[in-house]
């Protein structure tokens, strides 16, 4: 569904002669100068952000040990040594720790903590909220 042309929303605008970017509030048919040397500006919709790694490295892989009875072992550091008649294994994004999540029926801190609220999946009960939903 496209915005009305009237709609005023946050922008991206983009100086072509001096690569000066800024945000505005403005409405899509609405010119937007530069200024540092009045050229219009571009106007870019959709906010460039770079790409996060999909693929964690060895600093930041989650390792988890499989023991011979089926259980699992979580090390404190992923550089601790597999013992003896375990199976290491190493998740290297996020979407191998949430399968490991349903297969070993546990949560995970990496995908489950909000450092914004310090809540987790455990948290038992969340503060009021400062604003009345309706």
């Amino acid at each position: 569904m496209r915005t009305p042309h009237n709609c005023r929303r946050m922008v991206v605008c983009w100086c072509p002669k001096c690569q000066h970017e800024m945000d505005i509030v403005c409405r899509e048919n609405d010119r937007v100068y530069c200024p540092h040397d009045n050229t219009e500006m571009e106007q870019h919709w959709w906010k460039r952000y770079p790409r996060a790694a999909t693929q964690w490295s060895d600093a930041d892989a989650v390792v988890v040990f499989k023991k011979p009875d089926g259980t699992f072992s979580y090390p404190a550091v992923n550089t601790k040594p597999t013992p003896d008649g375990c199976e290491r294994i190493v998740m290297r994004s996020l979407r191998e720790v949430e399968r490991h999540e349903r297969v070993a029926n546990v949560r995970s801190e990496i995908a489950w903590f909000d450092r914004g609220t310090a809540n987790g999946h455990d948290t038992k009960s969340l503060p009021p909220l400062p604003f009345s939903v309706r």
